[in-house]
């Protein structure tokens, strides 16, 4: 469900519900205001819940095998609100803080590890994510990008309130390059 132009044009709402054959589920709302300040800055609150019944794990390490698939249910819960500045059109930078709830329960998991080694397996840790990120954007056409690229990266910090003992920092980069050829009608 999406709901664009609420609240004299400034919220956008949505929702959106999957699942699969596997069992799997996600549920996902947001209410963005997307066009505040002459459109340079957005501002969105959001949360999601899902549930993986079946995801696969080969052990720790590098001496995990193919042969020890095993599998547990993996389940998420996100909340929180996010802003983003957008200074000029091809650049703009964010943060995001949220509530996250994640739990881990083994199915066939036991067979081949004690679950009890696992970092954080036996617990389920709620974490506040806190999110810094950078995001420059020169793809054109945006829809359908066959010039220019686009350069992401991140930084997450998620503190255990548990006790802190599985907080942990993630960092990511999403780098693309989309050069042209033959007028532009191939893309590498």
């Amino acid at each position: 469900y999406r709901r664009p132009g609420l609240f004299g044009q400034h919220a956008d709402v949505s929702a959106v519900a999957m699942g699969s054959l596997k069992r799997y589920w996600l549920l996902d709302a947001r209410l963005t205001l997307p066009r505040l300040a002459d459109r340079r800055v957005l501002v969105e609150a959001y949360g999601r819940r899902s549930d993986f019944t079946a995801e696969p794990f080969f052990g720790l390490g590098p001496r995990s095998e193919r042969s020890n698939e095993s599998l547990y249910a993996l389940s998420n819960t996100d909340i929180g609100v996010s802003g983003v500045v957008t200074p000029v059109p091809w650049f703009s930078v964010g943060a995001a803080i949220s509530h996250v709830r994640r739990a881990d329960h083994p199915r066939s998991i036991d067979r081949f590890c004690d679950t009890g080694a696992l970092p954080g397996f036996t617990s389920d840790p709620r974490y506040v994510r806190t999110r810094l990120f950078a995001d420059i954007n020169s793809r054109e056409p945006q829809g359908n990008p066959r010039d220019g690229g686009r350069y992401l990266v991140s930084v997450d910090h998620f503190d255990d309130r548990d006790g802190g003992r599985y907080s942990f920092n993630r960092f990511e980069a999403d780098l693309q390059q989309y050069v042209s050829l033959f007028r532009h009608r191939r893309v590498i």
